[in-house]
This record gives C-alpha cells, structure tokens and sequence, in this order.
C-alpha cells in the first residue's frame, strides 16, 4: 500500500501540477497584497490575498474604486504589475495621476475597456501569457454583461432571464483557477441594488418575537461570487467630513456651517476564508480640490488608531505624540488642524506612527518602511525585520479596539 506523500507525488506527475506537495506543507501561508489603506489592511487581514478573489461592494460613492486605485499606485511604486479591466469606461487618468499618483506605464500598470463579459474573457486568456503578474482588478460586476444582452433590437425587449448571473458564475470558476496559476489577487467590484422582496419582515417562528428582518439590498451579478470569494469586503458612507472654515467655490462666498471636504468611510470584512471575519473600521477621504489631491488619509487614520491605544495624548490644544525613535518622543503640535497636517506631511512621522502601530497589533511587517526607502528616509527599527514581505497578521489577541472592532449588524 502507497503512503499519502507517495500518492500525493503520484498525481503531480500525473497532472503536471508542480505545487501538488505544496499544500500539504505547513510552512505554507497566504500571501497579501497591501492596500496602502492601514484600515483596509487590518480589517482584511493584511490586504488582498494572492491566489484568492476579493469582492469589495457597497452603494454608490462609498469608495470602491477608490480602495483598488490606492492599492495599484501602492503597487507600482513597489514595481509590481497589475491590469485594471474597466468594464464601466469611466477611467480618468488625470484623476488618477493627480489623486493616487497612479500612471499607465505599460510596464506595471494597464487599463483595458472591454465593452462585454466575452472581451473580458479574452483579455484574461492574454494575461496567462505574462510571466509576472500580481492583481487583476474588474471595475464592476454589474458592467459584465453578456453581448447577447448587449445587443438587443429594442431597449424594451427582455433579455434571457439570468443570462448575467450564468456569465458571471462561468467567469468565476474561470478567475479561480486563473487567480491559482498566477498567483495574482482577483478583485472584483461589486455594486448593490434594493431585494426585490415583499416585506421587509416576514414571519420567522424560530425567533423569539416571530419576525425577523430581511436584507432590504443585494449584490448584482448572481450569488456565485459571494460563494467563491475568499473576502468579501463592504464599504458604507459613515459621516461628512467638514472643513469649519470653508469657503464654496461655486457661490463665492463663506459657507455658514462649512464645507464639506470629504466622507468618513466604513469598512467591513463580510466574510474571510484567509483571516477574522466580521471587522470593521473607519478611514478618513478627502475629495480632491484644485489645491489638495485628496484621496485616502493614512495620517488621519493612523493619528486616530493612536489616539485610541493612548500613544496619541491632547491636552488642550496641544498634541503629544510618543514615538518609537528617540526625536519623536513627546513630539507636540498646537492646533488640531495644524496638528493633522504636520502628521500627514511628515514621511518620517508617519513611517514611525505606522511602525508603532503595527508593533502594538503584532503586525511586523509595513508598507510604510517600503514607501520610506522610496524617498529615502532612514528608518529600520531592530524589531522589524526586513528579510522577507509577508504580512503575519496576529487577529485572535484582542487587540482590535476603537476604530477596528467586531461588527454588530452586517448586511449580505
């Protein structure tokens, strides 16, 4: 009788499948792509899983797009290849460029505007023949459609009833596989639409009060996706961001109750096959102005993170920040405002605020000592090791508090 590692080599030979001893290795971990977003990363697990598909949906204008954008451009500058599959061709790129500082290269970062699901098929069937590829993102789900119902005669003529959800489900088995060989982080963006029910709370004897509440929304697309993606990650508006002194640009004038410059997001983790599911935590973006290229603020999020775990003092006006290197120990600013802004403009700052962070949540590695040695800054703490970029991300210790903490209501 043949023993398992002996079968096990068996079919590798037999299915020329190289890696087939490799998942019973041990040693064996899922590797992340960072997000460039610290509460993305901490939330998610440590960002978009390799050889995984990612779903990431919500409402409109609750920032989806704007998480994969952060992602590509943190990407680039590490000199890893992505593609961006813009099904909606809604691609600006001086937004792009200006925002997330996120250029086509034509060597680490390509749009393609595929017009049907079957283009978006026959650009993947192309991208198996790249040797390095580390994400694919598809902007959106909705905007997959079959060119069978891309063609109609008339706009009133009914399409073959579930024609999107049967392409979806074969593009999905296809981007399992597809994710698994190149080990490339899959992401889809998804949009959510009102469930088509009758009541919002039907009769459920099980519960105590006899009713139970429905999902009042639901995703496009079908329900394969949700099945076979390894995170699910929602994105909900949570409060304005305002600006007391604002002025509007359109009317000339000071505005009474300030303007408003951006939008405090929620992020949930729906469902992880790689991590702790149901997290959730909040993330600072500011809308991009003439002046300001907004985007996500990593030094908004990681001065409230701080702030919460005590590293961050106020007393009155003043902000004390305790620091890990010696010249940011009892590092103060006067003025909140002034305050925010020293933290975000300071890439030595916010190298070592994310460091301190990480080393208070177990997470060693940081996307900020790689953004560091970009512009040159000099910053290798003796815990940090720098050998290997593996995100190990410790989510059992109950370390996640404030910001990032079990959610309560989960919708989908």
């Amino acid at each position: 009788m043949a023993t398992l590692s002996q079968i096990t080599t068996e079919i590798g030979k037999k299915y020329k499948r190289t890696n087939a001893e490799l998942v019973f290795d041990p040693r064996k971990r899922v590797e992340f792509i960072p997000s460039g977003n610290i509460i993305f990363d901490m939330v998610s697990g440590g960002g978009f899983p390799r050889g995984r598909i990612t779903e990431i949906f919500g409402l409109e204008h609750s920032g989806k797009t704007a998480l994969t954008l952060q992602m590509a451009a943190c990407q680039q500058k590490l000199r890893n290849v992505g593609v961006f599959l813009d099904h909606e061709l809604a691609w600006h790129a001086p937004y792009a460029e200006k925002t997330y500082h996120l250029v086509q290269d034509g060597e680490t970062f390509t749009v393609f505007q595929p017009s049907c699901i079957e283009e978006g098929d026959l650009i993947i069937d192309e991208m198996e023949k790249i040797d390095k590829l580390d994400y694919v993102i598809f902007d959106s789900v909705d905007a997959m459609r079959p060119k069978a119902a891309l063609r109609r005669s008339q706009m009133n003529d009914s399409a073959i009833p579930g024609s999107h959800a049967k392409a979806m489900s074969d593009m999905v088995h296809k981007l399992l596989g597809f994710a698994h060989r190149k080990h490339c982080a899959v992401i889809l963006i998804n949009q959510m639409r009102s469930a088509i029910i009758t009541n919002k709370y039907e009769q459920a004897p099980m519960t105590a009060a006899g009713y139970s509440p429905r999902e009042s929304f639901t995703t496009t697309g079908g329900h394969t996706l949700r099945f076979y993606a390894s995170l699910r990650m929602k994105t909900e508006y949570a409060e304005k961001i305002v600006d007391e002194l604002g002025f509007d640009t359109v009317m000339g004038a000071q505005e009474k109750h300030g303007t408003r410059k951006g939008s405090l997001i929620k992020i949930i983790n729906v469902k992880s096959k790689v991590g702790t599911p149901y997290l959730k935590g909040l993330s600072n973006f500011v809308f991009p102005t003439p002046d300001n290229p907004g985007g996500w603020q990593r030094g908004l999020d990681l001065l409230e993170l701080l702030k919460r775990r005590g590293r961050v003092r106020q007393q009155s006006a003043k902000f004390i920040y305790n620091g890990l290197k010696p010249e940011f120990q009892e590092w103060t600013s006067q003025g909140k405002a002034n305050s925010e802004e020293k933290f975000c403009n300071s890439p030595e700052l916010l190298a070592d605020a994310e460091q301190l962070l990480r080393t208070l949540i177990g997470q060693k590695e940081s996307y900020a000592l790689l953004e560091a040695a970009q512009v040159g800054v000099d910053f290798t703490p003796e815990e940090v090791d720098e050998t290997q970029y593996l995100p190990a991300v410790n989510l059992s210790g109950g370390d996640f508090q404030g910001v990032v903490e079990p959610s309560e209501e989960i919708s989908l």
